[in-house]
């Protein structure tokens, strides 16, 4: 008989003996277990199915956002939005990967907006991880409106959102893996930002930048620090932070 099979025949008093007889196991706290019936999380109308049943226009406008870590031992993060149509990657670096700083960081995106949240992010894609499950939060405005719409992957389907991943194979060209981003300031993050965003790819006519600028409130790239960097002068290594 297994060890857990054991203990749980004692605990339905099947074996005539007492928890208290076996002073190893009274020591463990019981296991806390979700209440029979009791539901889990519903994200009905937020799935990447309801995501695909959007209108093409609002598809289209998605931003999907991410996370870009450091060393394990690190409590900073990157916070990514991706605007898949333009090409165009805003970071923002967070004391910790926490619902809280996601909140945060978007109400902060809200007031740099100046009004125009609502259309810069009208529908926002993320994974599934724990500090993006709040939707409530995120889509709701610091004046209590409804901002924006969250929406999720399917679990394990990171190729979902597959724009925002494939974009951060640039940034870490500046911040390769191993890099410690505790030691990394919102100056940093905002150099980074500049050179990824100026970086013109194979195959692309106009560096991101230059369409996010067409588009994009002047008060959101400039409260970020976001500049447009002179194509002979992009940098697309470490050596560009010299950390």
């Amino acid at each position: 008989v297994y060890k857990r099979q054991f203990y749980n025949y004692m605990d339905r008093g099947a074996m005539g003996l007492a928890n208290i007889e076996l002073p190893k196991k009274v020591k463990y706290a019981p296991r806390r277990r979700r209440e029979e019936g009791a539901p889990k999380m519903s994200l009905e109308g937020r799935t990447y199915a309801d995501w695909l049943a959007l209108p093409d226009e609002l598809r289209l406008r998605t931003v999907q956002i991410d996370w870009v870590e450091g060393l394990r031992r690190n409590t900073k993060a990157i916070l990514s939005l991706h605007f898949v149509r333009l090409f165009f990657q805003i970071y923002v670096l967070l004391e910790s990967k926490t619902q809280a700083c996601v909140k945060a960081a978007l109400d902060a995106l809200e007031e740099y907006s100046e009004g125009a949240f609502a259309d810069v992010f009208p529908a926002i894609l993320g994974d599934r991880g724990s500090e993006f499950l709040d939707f409530e939060k995120i889509e709701t405005g610091a004046d209590g409106t409804r901002r924006a719409s969250m929406f999720y992957c399917d679990p394990v389907k990171p190729g979902q959102k597959g724009a925002c991943e494939k974009n951060h194979v640039e940034l870490r060209k500046i911040l390769p893996k191993g890099t410690d981003f505790d030691a990394l300031t919102f100056a940093d993050v905002s150099l980074a930002c500049s050179h990824v965003n100026s970086y013109v790819r194979p195959g692309q006519g106009a560096a991101p930048i230059q369409l996010a600028s067409l588009v994009l409130p002047k008060s959101l790239l400039e409260s970020l620090g976001i500049v447009a960097i002179p194509p002979d002068d992009v940098i697309m290594k470490p050596s560009l932070l010299r950390l």
